[in-house]
């Protein structure tokens, strides 16, 4: 389902002039190339491994996150080769390989997302939970959510990184190094349905839907 809007806005991209590659699992590469973009295969395939099990449904942010450190050199190796001839590379919340790569490219690089995940004091990520803690707590809430996120694979993205030629880091250090730069995340849902925080810088905002290619 998050390829959709990936691949409405690249056939919009396309229809621009642009050049577009979606890099995705093979279950979605039907998506990608009745949008008429070019489809560069990621491993795994999402329905298997995120199939219902013992009657219990498998998409859960725990199931996802556990999948990926699974196979995290892998992706790791198949990003590398999409990216290869990249002059922008643009990342789902998900595509963090991506950001390592385009550092060590020096190509720049922005965030997709279709969820609020930037820290703000007006309400807690709604991965956590859909009440508020407090302003203090939304905003810690989001930051901890973010790190321990990538806590699990973060000695695999150092692995990355040094491959690179780049630096370590850790994850605090890295998100606040993002925020310092103004890397651009730009939200691909409605500011009239959830408006901008009043806390978040303009390089984190709300562009609206990105609906599906047109046919």
């Amino acid at each position: 389902g998050d390829v959709v809007p990936y691949a409405g806005l690249g056939a919009r991209l396309a229809q621009h002039g642009h050049q577009v590659a979606i890099a995705t699992h093979v279950s979605s590469e039907h998506v990608v190339r009745d949008a008429g973009l070019e489809f560069r295969r990621l491993p795994m395939d999402m329905r298997t491994e995120l199939a219902p099990r013992n009657g219990r449904s498998g998409m859960n942010a725990s199931r996802l996150l556990s999948v990926y450190r699974e196979h995290w050199d892998e992706l790791c190796e198949a990003c590398l080769d999409a990216c290869e001839d990249a002059d922008l590379i643009a990342v789902s919340a998900l595509g963090v390989p991506g950001v390592h790569i385009a550092e060590a490219k020096n190509i720049p690089s922005v965030g997709l997302y279709l969820q609020p995940l930037d820290p703000t004091a007006e309400f807690a990520p709604a991965m956590v939970t859909t009440a508020s803690l407090g302003r203090h707590g939304n905003r810690y809430a989001a930051r901890a959510f973010s790190s321990l996120g990538q806590a699990p694979v973060y000695r695999k993205i150092n692995k990355l990184r040094t491959r690179l030629g780049l630096p370590r880091t850790n994850p605090d250090s890295w998100f606040r190094g993002l925020t310092k730069r103004e890397w651009p995340i730009l939200y691909g849902f409605s500011p009239t349905v959830v408006p901008k925080p009043a806390d978040w810088p303009e390089f984190r905002r709300p562009v609206g839907y990105w609906w599906a290619p047109p046919r």
